[in-house]
């Protein structure tokens, strides 16, 4: 394959292009040029990109004070600032260790933002998902500097893969794939700068100092390859897992303390105004004159209770 004739880096700058240029624009060439934004652009990406890392870093940065910084990023150029951009680890507001805590913790919550930005920019067809996917796994497989047993896809469902078994993999789940490529280029601390060779390679170059133009011609092979895509139902297994856990929490509840609650919602002498109630195994709060009861079927009050 053409991007097998140099050695590549996945690093946040190659990562960003790549997915850059397997987008599809929402806004038609005459928008554009009228001037209105693009909400495809690599400013948009990279807001995504960084909330998905983290969901509490400001989603509209000042685009003015943004916009360079994102062009040094995408460009594999050197970038300190954490003003923007707040990747290292060592400055007080970063969001590489919420996403080590996301990923740990709440490994489902954020393989749905993941599916999400996927959706989001990603086209449905199959071209884009194939460029993206191929030029992914390829830049994995050809990156030395990445150990086989390094995860590079993230599947609270279906279990992540390292390298080593991403090479046989042959159903992908992109939004996987996406997020497992991201945590390993911000948990690793990436160096950025380490695919300026790799970012010149995909470029084709009029003069020395010119930016480049992109190389449409080296992933046009991937457009003609053919992998299965399984789209993973993320908020579903949320869903199915969090009414498990509230049902077993209610129940044990309900095993242990009915008989305790209900003597003591009985007794007159009991002046609190947050007594719980048990409402058949449901657990009910009253708070003064704000409540709030549901399936009552045998409630159980303090007679001295106000209206």
């Amino acid at each position: 394959m053409s991007l097998r004739n140099y050695l590549p880096r996945l690093t946040g700058g190659t990562f960003l292009t790549l997915i850059k240029h397997s987008t599809y624009t929402k806004q038609s060439a005459r928008a554009l040029k009228s001037g209105k934004s693009d909400p495809m652009s690599q400013i948009h990406i990279l807001q995504w990109l960084i909330n998905l890392a983290d969901k509490t870093q400001p989603k509209k940065p000042d685009e003015k004070g943004f916009s360079p910084k994102c062009s040094n990023y995408i460009r594999c150029e050197d970038i300190s600032s954490p003003t923007y951009l707040p990747f290292n680890i060592n400055d007080e507001k970063n969001a590489v260790e919420t996403f080590i805590n996301d990923i740990t913790h709440e490994k489902n919550n954020i393989c749905i933002r993941a599916n999400d930005f996927t959706n989001h920019f990603i086209a449905p067809d199959g071209l884009l998902k194939n460029k993206l996917a191929y030029s992914l796994l390829t830049i994995i497989k050809e990156d030395t500097t990445i150990s086989e047993n390094k995860i590079l896809y993230i599947n609270s469902v279906n279990g992540d893969l390292t390298k080593a078994q991403l090479e046989n993999a042959t159903e992908i789940d992109l939004s996987s794939l996406i997020l497992g490529c991201w945590f390993y280029i911000l948990s690793n601390q990436i160096k950025n700068t380490d695919g300026k060779k790799t970012i010149k390679a995909w470029h084709i170059y009029g003069t020395a100092n010119s930016r480049g133009t992109w190389n449409c011609d080296l992933f046009k092979e991937f457009a003609s390859l053919s992998l299965n895509f399984i789209q993973t139902d993320f908020k579903k297994n949320h869903e199915n897992t969090t009414t498990v856990f509230n049902d077993k929490i209610e129940q044990n509840f309900y095993d242990n303390n009915e008989e305790e609650i209900k003597e003591k919602n009985t007794n007159k002498n009991n002046d609190s105004s947050k007594d719980a109630k048990i409402l058949n195994q449901r657990i009910i709060n009253n708070y003064g004159k704000s409540k709030y009861y549901e399936h009552i079927e045998n409630a159980y009050f303090n007679d001295d209770e106000e209206d």
